[in-house]
Order: C-alpha cells, then sequence, then structure tokens
C-alpha cells in the first residue's frame, strides 16, 4: 500500500509501498524512534487504533516525530556506512 504525505500547510508527497517501507527502515538504522500516530478524525471514539504507520488511514504524525524520520536521510548521507550509527 502506497502512502500519501500531506503537511499541514497541504503539500503532499505520495510515496509507493515500497519505498514508505524502505524510508521507514532507513530513518529507524539512523535513529528514529516511531512515536506513534494520531488517531485519524473518521474513527469513533470506540473504535481501536493501534498507531500504526503500515496504512494510509488519515492518521497523523506528531512534529517531533515527523522531523526526526524527515531527518534520516541527511543522517544517512553524512554517514552512508553506518559507521557512527549504534
Amino acid at each position: 500500500m502506497g502512502m500519501n504525505l500531506i503537511s499541514k500547510s497541504g503539500a503532499s508527497f505520495d510515496l509507493s509501498g515500497g519505498w514508505w517501507w524502505f524510508y521507514r527502515t532507513l530513518a529507524e538504522k539512523c535513529g528514529w524512534k516511531p512515536k506513534g500516530t494520531g488517531k485519524p478524525d473518521h474513527l469513533g471514539k470506540m473504535d481501536k487504533w493501534t498507531g500504526g504507520y503500515d496504512s494510509c488511514d488519515g492518521q497523523t504524525v506528531h512534529d517531533d516525530d515527523a522531523r526526526a524520520l524527515g531527518a534520516a536521510p541527511e543522517k544517512a548521507l553524512a554517514d552512508p556506512g553506518g559507521q557512527r550509527r549504534t
């Protein structure tokens, strides 16, 4: 499943499912620790939400989590061999 990323300003970027998986894996290898997503607005109070990043259901990512996720490519480029990663 692809992912449609939309900023608060309305700018959007679409990724295929494979690229979304790659990006998230890269981010985790660069130190990103997922905090979980916010429940989509269309779900009711009784609907359960796991906080996952694997679906395109209108969930939200909190600002600090989005910034950390967005920093992953720069970290990977700065350390392409992974010498400074844990």
